[in-house]
């Protein structure tokens, strides 16, 4: 059996009688170099990996470096397990050289799992256990790991203590499952700091044995449906967040996504707080990808989240426009985070794959569905923005020029009446963007009630007055006149109409009825051209539509009403911008 020492010229057994030159490799590690990337090096690219494909069972010094307590030994001996490059001579038994007893070593060590793994076997530094080593071997006593899944579940390797915080390790760690499972080559210049941590570091070499990703994963599932402007905020994006992200939605080509490349290193939060909310208003995103922890000073204040510098972006994009969708997507998993951030407008959350989270190989494969399902939602949302633009300027056209003061100067009655509505007007907008906001099933038919509401609202404020004959006049004593829907005309009230008698089968002409000018359409229809004079008739079609829709909704019995056609956002926000259009030309 062909064997190797490995020692840092610290052992007896370096003699040349037991270990010839050619079964001997000198642990050397620099003190400024980590020592897991030593390891990887060697074991990947440098001489141990030629040596121990050349040998059948390796001896190595638990003690490889001046602090004996160190035991670097045991770390080697757990990435030669755990180095796939190896292949089977990972399983090689490992024979550990120590003067310390089992009891010992597992009490002062950190990670002494591995000892009560198979294929790994402890002596004393004598050549009576030397020769007692030879003669198991030959006996067949000594024999190599011959299940690496029992392995891997047996031993447990602690997080690297020099990270940050829990906050490094997830980001790397999602990173690379989710490179993986998109189809992302790790060798890109973009991975290329995450693809050297994880080869190197230990830790990762656990993780990926215990959590492989192993089956090609079904893409399709992971399709954004929708369009629209997301933007991206990570202080990690530039470790390959963006690459991965941009893979993400590439799927779907009516995305436009784009990252905030900013330095985030040493910025106080008051300065990323600036950045963000400067780059929200010059990019309009209808979607915000936003981490949470973007300070330095995050990492101290994890316990308060109304104190991370995320929050306060969301609560500042909000403030911008509560339509703009923000999911948080970060490495914190408080459920006190979660609620708070619900509770202050996140519209999504999705943690980061941190290694406690990736309990079997599919998680990650569930945290892509999820962020794709979660990112449809939001698209499918993104209306509310440019309703609560359209409801924005209805408000500052009321706060610079309002209507009691322009239209009523000298009549306190109506000014009084005028401010009574506007203010009800006011409280609908709200009223209406609340309920869009929610996912009650009848929140677009109860919006256009609203909507409705506001068109009546506009009616009381400008027909004060009734004719002779109990038709509406404006405030102003001008008479109304009738839009025929059919001939698309305006007709006098004393004008007659041609209508077709189906039971005659003869067309006849008829009277304008009072009640046809007094409804709310032809009102609306008569203040919107006779007043503000607006000739667009994509403008008076909404509004006809908006008032056939409401009538028959609201005066239909149910089986007529289950007819109707299903309402959608686009009609909401088709009638909302004509609403305010009639609005803003007041």
């Amino acid at each position: 059996m062909k064997k190797l020492l490995i020692h840092s010229n610290n052992t007896s057994f370096n003699n040349t009688e037991l270990f010839p030159l050619a079964e001997q490799f000198v642990f050397d590690v620099d003190f400024d170099k980590d020592v897991d990337f030593y390891i990887n090096e060697n074991l990947t690219d440098g001489g141990l990996k030629q040596k121990l494909e050349k040998c059948d069972i390796v001896f190595i010094k638990v003690s490889l470096s001046k602090n004996y307590l160190e035991y670097l030994g045991l770390r080697l001996a757990y990435h030669i397990r755990l180095t796939k490059s190896l292949g089977t001579k990972a399983y090689m038994p490992i024979v550990l050289i120590a003067e310390e007893s089992f009891q010992y070593l597992g009490l002062t060590h950190p990670e002494p799992s591995i000892f009560f793994t198979k294929g790994v076997y402890l002596i004393k530094e004598s050549l009576d256990d030397y020769k007692k080593t030879l003669k198991w071997i030959n006996d067949g006593r000594i024999k190599p790991l011959d299940d690496f899944s029992s392995f891997v579940n047996s031993i447990i390797i602690n997080p690297p203590a020099n990270y940050l915080s829990h906050h490094s390790i997830a980001n790397e760690w999602s990173i690379l499952r989710w490179a993986k499972v998109l189809g992302i080559a790790t060798e890109i210049e973009a991975l290329k700091d995450v693809r050297i941590n994880i080869e190197s570091l230990l830790y990762y070499k656990f993780l990926q044995a215990k959590y492989p990703i192993e089956a090609e994963p079904d893409r399709a599932a992971f399709n954004i449906i929708g369009k629209g402007r997301i933007l991206y905020i990570d202080d990690e994006w530039n470790k390959g967040w963006n690459v991965v992200l941009e893979k993400f939605v590439s799927s779907c080509p009516d995305i436009v996504f784009e990252t905030l490349k900013y330095d985030f290193k040493d910025k106080t939060h008051e300065k990323i707080i600036k950045e963000c909310k400067r780059e929200i208003e010059s990019s309009k995103p209808d979607l915000v990808l936003l981490d949470l922890r973007l300070s330095d000073s995050d990492f101290t204040n994890s316990h308060n989240s109304s104190l991370l510098t995320g929050y306060k972006v969301l609560k500042a994009t909000k403030l911008i426009n509560p339509g703009i969708q923000v999911i948080i997507f970060t490495a914190s998993n408080k459920v006190w985070n979660l609620l708070e951030l619900q509770a202050n407008g996140a519209d999504g959350f999705l943690l980061k794959e941190s290694p406690e989270l990736t309990i079997n190989s599919s998680y990650t494969y569930e945290s892509l569905s999820s962020l794709s399902k979660q990112m449809t939602f939001c698209l499918s949302n993104a209306y509310l923005k440019e309703i609560w633009s359209l409801f924005d300027e209805i408000r500052k056209v009321f706060s610079k020029n309002p209507l009691t003061t322009k239209y009523f100067p000298r009549l306190l009655k109506e000014q009084l009446n005028g401010i009574k509505y506007q203010n009800l007007l006011l409280q609908e907008l709200d009223a209406i963007f609340e309920i869009l906001k929610t996912n009650n099933e009848n929140r677009y038919g109860m919006a256009m009630i609203m909507l409705y509401k506001i068109l009546e609202y506009l009616n009381e404020i400008f027909y004060q007055k009734v004719a002779w004959d109990k038709s509406p006049i404006f405030y102003d004593n001008v008479p109304v006149d009738y839009f025929d829907k059919n001939s698309k005309e305006w007709k006098k009230p004393t004008d007659r109409l041609d209508y077709y008698n189906k039971e005659k089968r003869a067309t006849e002409q008829i009277r304008i009825k009072p009640e046809w000018l007094k409804s709310t359409s032809n009102k609306i229809l008569n203040l919107a051209v006779k007043k503000l004079n607006l000739t667009d008739d994509s403008i008076l079609i909404d509004l006809i539509s908006l008032s056939d829709y409401r009538n028959d909704f609201i005066h239909s019995d149910s089986s007529k009403r289950s007819k109707l056609k299903v309402l959608q956002s686009k009609e909401i926000l088709k009638w909302s911008t004509s609403v305010t259009s009639i609005i803003k030309n007041l």
